[in-house]
This record gives C-alpha cells, sequence and structure tokens, in this order.
C-alpha cells in the first residue's frame, strides 16, 4: 500500500524498483576526485581546480534475479539526479556484498560509479 502523506513534504521514496533487486535504499556519493591548489611563494593557496567528477552509487535491497558482474556496465532504471555538469556516461559496477543468513532473505549491496564523460555504450 501507498504511503499516505499530509503537509509539507520533499521527494518520496524511489522511483522505480532496479532490475534484479527488490530495492530498500540508492545512495548517491558526488564527488571530485582531482583537486589542485594554486600555492604562492609563502605557501597560501589562491586558486584551485577541480576535475574529474564521479558519482558513486550504492544499491542495497533483496535479491530477485540480480546476475551483474563486477567490472561489467551497470543499468539503471532510475535517473542518477543532476547534481553534475553531465550524469550521463558509462556506469561500472565496482563491487557486490551478498549477505545470506540462516533466518532471513539473501540481500545483496551493489556498488558502482559513474563515468559521466566515457561514452555509455
Amino acid at each position: 500500500m501507498a504511503a499516505t502523506k499530509i503537509g509539507t513534504y520533499g521527494t518520496w521514496g524511489i522511483a522505480s524498483t532496479e532490475t534484479g533487486t527488490l530495492v530498500e535504499t540508492v545512495k548517491y556519493d558526488f564527488a571530485f576526485r582531482t583537486e589542485k591548489p594554486v600555492i604562492d611563494l609563502d605557501g597560501e593557496t589562491q586558486g584551485f581546480a577541480l576535475a574529474d567528477a564521479l558519482c558513486t552509487i550504492t544499491i542495497t535491497g533483496l535479491m530477485n534475479g540480480f546476475d551483474g558482474l563486477i567490472g561489467a556496465a551497470l543499468t539503471l532504471v532510475n535517473a542518477i539526479p543532476s547534481h553534475m555538469t553531465t550524469t550521463t556516461g558509462k556506469v561500472v559496477t565496482k563491487s557486490i556484498s551478498r549477505t545470506i543468513g540462516i533466518e532471513d532473505f539473501d540481500r545483496v549491496e551493489i556498488t558502482a560509479t559513474s563515468y559521466p564523460i566515457i561514452a555509455a555504450a
């Protein structure tokens, strides 16, 4: 059953489930991998350049047929929020963590990185 929302609220829930998982959370971490300072003769920072913007995506949930491989492209159903200049590009699976408990469901955590400058194909 869908939640009943009352009053002022932000975006609710995950728009669509990701393929192969019953998604519990999707986390997006945006960061620059490179920072190059401009240092004067006194060793003080006068400016800097930021480069190599990346988005690390972590999906956690229950297994439901997920068969992805580390190092392979990951196709996302949900769009990456637009906190970078471009959010298109190649998304590569960096790690897959499976948790199987004696009295629990088979869980999966998928971590991938979006490289916005590399072509998706």
